[in-house]
């Protein structure tokens, strides 16, 4: 099991990521469930970031990190010390981006069209309400690579937001462009969901009172729903 060993850095933003180093010796993004929105946050970013990674898309890989009971108070505040205690168990690892810097400044829409189709259809087929003009949650890493960023926003596990529009959320930075014939939405419908939903941690499910079966039927939902406005007359 991946396990915290040491944290490095603590970075700005609500869900209070830190770099870290984990048993295994390689250097990861940790996302606490004592921040923001807790497991459900973790849980929505683990799949969205997890079937992307799969897909091939520009997506930072995901899996769970175990901060163990008693982890040693060795950086940061007493409110950051906290955090880690109220996080004690299952959280979320996010593969570390090299070099990375916030493209915030980058035209979103000069971008290539390959990855803009990528967070077209990730975010519509997830819902995500966080990528906006002023939060477009994008890096650039080594080479000029961008990634595709934050998905702890998303809110498919809402399904009365899943059937809401065919068009992104309104604020959306690319709410004006198309959503239908997208290759990246064609594949997420039919994506075999079944291996990712179970590697998610069992704990996130209890707290959350959810179980595989409903994960599997919101998706489920999601996809029906989506090929009835697109795809049938």
């Amino acid at each position: 099991m991946l396990t915290v060993s040491r944290i490095l850095e603590l970075y700005k933003g609500s869900s209070f990521p830190a770099r870290i180093q984990a048993s295994d010796g390689n250097t990861y993004i940790l996302k606490m469930k004592g921040a923001g929105n807790g497991v459900r946050s973790l849980l929505q970013e683990f799949l969205v970031n997890r079937v992307g990674h799969l897909m091939g898309c520009h997506v930072p890989n995901a899996q769970s990190i175990l901060i163990p009971d008693q982890f040693p108070w060795t950086f940061g505040t007493d409110e950051f010390d906290d955090l880690v205690k109220k996080s004690f168990g299952m959280n979320l690892a996010l593969d570390f981006i090299e070099s990375q810097t916030n493209e915030s400044g980058i035209d979103p829409h000069s971008m290539d069209e390959e990855i803009r189709n990528q967070m077209i259809a990730m975010d519509f087929f997830f819902k995500n309400y966080d990528r906006t003009i002023q939060s477009n949650n994008f890096l650039k890493g080594q080479r000029g690579k961008i990634w595709i960023i934050d998905h702890g926003s998303c809110e498919f596990l809402n399904e009365s937001l899943m059937k809401e529009s065919v068009t992104l959320p309104s604020n959306h930075v690319f709410v004006s462009l198309p959503i239908q014939n997208n290759a990246h939405l064609t594949r997420l419908l039919q994506f075999d969901y079944q291996p990712v939903i179970q590697d998610v941690p069992k704990p996130w499910l209890a707290e959350l009172e959810m179980n595989e079966k409903d994960l599997i039927s919101i998706l489920n939902d999601r996809i029906r729903w989506i090929q009835s406005a697109f795809y049938q007359n």
